[in-house]
């Protein structure tokens, strides 16, 4: 997978995010949103980006 491919799915996982906890958590969503991708890069760091 390329780069720009791989920048166009987390920017599209953390639009998700967004969307998701935009009515319930303003004032924290970016706190949130940065943690949860951190957690999720960290899980995904040795998955093979190839197959998806």
């Amino acid at each position: 997978m390329t780069c720009t491919k791989k920048d166009n799915t987390k920017a599209q996982l953390q639009l998700a995010v967004k969307k998701v906890l935009r009515f319930k958590v303003k004032a924290e969503l970016q706190e949130i949103l940065d943690e949860v991708m951190e957690q999720a890069e960290a899980q995904y760091k040795e998955y093979d980006l190839s197959v998806a």
